[in-house]
């Protein structure tokens, strides 16, 4: 944050946070749990949403929460239909998922100046 500041001093910098993580398997080597097992430091993905929320505050910059506006939740069976595969990837959004994601990514930016620089 520190260069973007410097270096893009009239630039609009948002922070965006990651959608939920679901389950994925991609191989038998290749298995990635959903978001309530913590990795090999003992942080689970709602510990690295809220750094970037810290961020977005210390650096005032804006945040775009998909964790928590994008409507993606992949645990819920109900959501499955915005994601990859049901059974075996319910990390990655399919077009329908990358669609919610970009309307809500659209509409959030709508909400910010375009033009920062003084005319």
């Amino acid at each position: 944050m520190t260069f973007l500041k410097e270096n893009y001093p009239d630039q609009q910098i948002v922070i965006m946070t990651p959608i939920h993580r679901g389950f994925a398997r991609f191989s038998e080597k290749n298995v990635q749990p959903e978001e309530s097992f913590s990795n090999d430091l003992g942080l689970y993905i709602n510990d690295y949403v809220d750094v970037l929320r810290q961020a977005a505050s210390v650096w005032a910059v804006p945040l775009i929460d998909l964790y928590s506006i994008s409507g993606l939740y992949p645990m819920a069976d109900s959501q499955t239909r915005y994601f990859s595969n049901a059974q075996t990837d319910r990390l990655h959004p399919n077009s329908a998922g990358n669609y919610r994601l970009a309307k809500t990514i659209q509409h959030q930016l709508l909400a910010l100046p375009a033009d920062l620089l003084e005319k």
